[in-house]
């Protein structure tokens, strides 16, 4: 590799929050506790699923 060359490594999501309303799928990097979890659902509509 020459030195002007950069290689970036995408990282795959552990989980997606969705939005069945507006059909909307945010990726997650990170895990969310289950209380952030609830209160994602509870406050906003928004559904934590786990990617495959």
């Amino acid at each position: 590799m020459k030195a002007t060359e950069t290689t970036i490594k995408v990282e795959k999501p552990v989980a997606y929050i969705e939005h069945k309303a507006t059909k909307s799928r945010i990726p997650v990097y990170i895990p969310i506790s289950w209380f952030k979890r609830f209160m994602l659902r509870f406050c906003f509509g928004l559904e934590y699923n786990k990617a495959e």
